[in-house]
């Protein structure tokens, strides 16, 4: 397979991802008004509980925000490799040009292969690790605990 049909599967992978997310996106919103409108019939929610309130609460509960968290994480560090792995390669090749262009330091040969294998997985691991930092300080509570807080722990009529 040539470098550019493998660029354009990566792009179109990622155009899928994002596009599914952005429909899940969507129709959680739908489902954020459908089940206001029912826990406000049955009791669940207070009266005093806006629909822009609930709405906000149910799309962090259950919109698809962790999907979200490793699509960026997937492009960041898709971008990073890029990237790391040129200015890598850049400075591997400068070292090997002021070293006289030793045999064993040359491109290809195996310090430039695991210095590159452990490049690209310090990359990802680091990405990873940013992101599921940052997803879980700020890791969205349960519907039902994000239901009592908007009713004040109160108006709860028991079903939750």
């Amino acid at each position: 397979m040539s470098g550019p049909l493998i660029l354009a599967i990566i792009v179109s992978a990622f155009g899928l991802w994002g596009g599914y997310l952005l429909f899940r996106q969507r129709q959680t919103k739908a489902e954020a008004k459908d089940t206001f409108t029912a826990y406000k019939a049955d009791g669940t929610l207070s009266k005093h509980v806006s629909e822009q309130a609930y709405s906000e609460v149910y799309m962090r509960s259950e919109g698809p925000r962790f999907g979200k968290y490793l699509f960026v994480t997937a492009l960041s560090a898709a971008f990073g490799v890029l990237l790391g792995l040129r200015v890598f390669n850049f400075v591997w090749n400068l070292v090997w040009l002021r070293t006289g262009k030793l045999g064993w330091f040359d491109v290809g040969e195996l310090p430039h292969s695991l210095a590159t294998v452990f490049l690209y997985v310090g990359i990802m691991f680091l990405a990873t690790w940013v992101s599921m930092q940052h997803y879980h300080l700020r890791a969205p509570g349960k519907l039902r605990n994000e239901i009592k807080r908007l009713n004040g722990h109160e108006g709860s009529n028991g079903n939750l």
